[in-house]
């Protein structure tokens, strides 16, 4: 397993977990999750709930102003983001335009952060199920008390994160759509405005319809050129279509360094690293500056656990190759010796029977 938690990686394959749409309002909704949409609700609220409970006395937990959504925005945490939402959508009557954009964008936002945490769940899951299947191959009879209940709860693990990254991708598809209706509305009020194309361009990135997306690119930049958001959309685009992560680094570094609370941008530049200590280094960044997270919270135990998996198997690879090194070198060094004594023998008989001519009588 020579890659850090495949565990991530999450986002270009999270978003696979949608098709391409032609049109800004069409609903996405993955067919192969058997759940239903309320039992989909009631994991996802149960896990958003801990997250809530995790939060301790935030004050965003009970927002009550248009800069609070902002901030709930710029948290990226989904236990934060039912609350913002709710208020954004109270507010718009009387905010209009920059009621709805927070509203749309926290939609898009809160579905890619429960799609993302849906890949890290499902990852945790994996990483455990080799260990199950070992444990399942053996006799019953065999097995100790103490590793029938590890089995027993591996499995319950597995059943667990499972469905509840089901349920997670799931009810992202329904904040997804919910972000590009609101995108639509806000174009059709104000189509002069950055923001509706902004929104609409996260919704065709995170369904891959990439034709849309880059009219929608087009349109900020022509309204918009310095939006932080662009850089946000240009550095995801950059990972995910073109598959070019240094460039996808130099835009959502850019972004963070415009806005260091863009946590959104933070876990997107985790995601961008092209190493498995980039990405761990990356990490440990996040638990630092938000350890509140979602990511953080629910995932340091295996993230933890893969790294130090992947160190071990790292020092032996290293100390294979070194190992192949020292026997290359010594088998170059055993050759050499051998050339060496041959071409002693080869002089010590050429000068043998240089002695013995030397010493024949001459003949007429």
């Amino acid at each position: 397993m020579k890659r850090l938690f495949s565990v991530v990686i999450l986002s270009s394959l999270s978003l696979m977990l949608f098709g391409g749409c032609a049109t800004l309002n069409s609903n996405i909704e993955p067919e192969f999750v058997p759940l239903s949409l309320a039992e989909a609700n009631a994991v996802v609220a149960e896990l958003e709930q801990r997250q809530r409970d995790n939060l301790g006395g935030d004050r965003l937990l009970n927002p009550s102003n248009l800069d609070d959504v902002f901030s709930i925005l710029r948290s990226d945490n989904i236990g934060l983001f039912g609350a913002g939402v709710q208020l954004a959508a109270t507010l718009t009557e009387q905010h209009g335009l920059q009621a709805m954009a927070l509203h749309g964008q926290s939609e898009l936002a809160w579905g890619e952060a429960q799609l993302v945490l849906a890949e890290l769940l499902e990852n945790m899951a994996t990483q455990v199920a080799d260990t199950v299947a070992e444990l399942e191959s053996l006799e019953e009879d065999s097995l100790s008390p103490d590793d029938r209940a590890r089995r027993d709860n591996l499995r319950s693990s597995i059943e667990s994160n499972e469905r509840a990254a089901q349920a997670l991708v799931r009810i992202a598809s329904e904040h997804i759509a919910k972000g590009s209706a609101v995108a639509d509305r806000i174009i059709e009020l104000y189509p002069d405005n950055y923001l509706g194309y902004r929104i609409a361009a996260d919704f065709y990135r995170l369904n891959m319809d990439w034709n849309h997306f880059r009219v929608m690119i087009d349109k900020i930049r022509e309204r918009n050129p310095d939006s932080n958001g662009l850089r946000f959309q240009l550095g995801l685009a950059a990972k995910q279509f073109d598959n070019d992560l240094p460039t996808a680094r130099g835009f959502l570094g850019e972004a963070l360094a415009n806005d260091p609370k863009f946590t959104r941008a933070r876990v997107q530049l985790m995601l961008a690293q092209s190493s498995v200590q980039g990405l761990y280094d990356r990490f440990q960044d996040m638990t630092k500056s938000n350890p509140q997270h979602q990511i953080v919270a629910l995932g340091t135990d295996a993230i933890e656990r893969t790294y130090q998996i992947w160190l071990k198997e790292q020092a032996e690879a290293d100390a294979q190759e070194k190992a192949e090194a020292e026997a290359a070198a010594a088998a170059a060094a055993a050759a050499a010796s051998e050339t060496e004594v041959s071409a002693d023998d080869a002089d010590a008989t050429g000068d043998d029977a240089e002695e013995a001519e030397e010493g024949e009588p001459a003949t007429e």
